[in-house]
């Protein structure tokens, strides 16, 4: 697509946040959804994110661990291979993306 720099499958909150993320950093982005809605299955969670191992989960004493964040990750996998860096990376960026967030918008 000829002047396209992004495209974001998905308008669930990962695909949105990617979108808005890229866009912001001065990137054309286009995004597709499937449905017949926006939300992917971040409007079945009442939009609602998960991000391991934050601030305001273990300010409501919720312990978590990157121990913990890799046993669900691969949980959900059902039995796939996940790559291991991209799990890495999940976890490295997490707080920034977290802060990205919530620095645009409501907490």
């Amino acid at each position: 697509m000829p002047g396209i720099d992004v495209v974001v499958l998905g308008t669930g909150a990962a695909g949105l946040t990617a979108a808005i993320t890229a866009h912001d950093s001065g990137a054309s982005v286009a995004v597709y959804e499937k449905a017949q809605t926006v939300g992917g299955t971040s409007a079945w969670s009442g939009g609602q994110i998960w991000i391991p191992i934050n601030p305001h989960q273990l300010a409501l004493g919720k312990p978590d661990s990157r121990d913990d964040a890799l046993t669900y990750l691969n949980a959900l996998s059902h039995g796939m291979t996940l790559a291991q860096f991209h799990l890495s990376m999940f976890l490295m960026m997490r707080l920034a993306m977290l802060q990205r967030c919530t620095s645009d918008g409501p907490s």
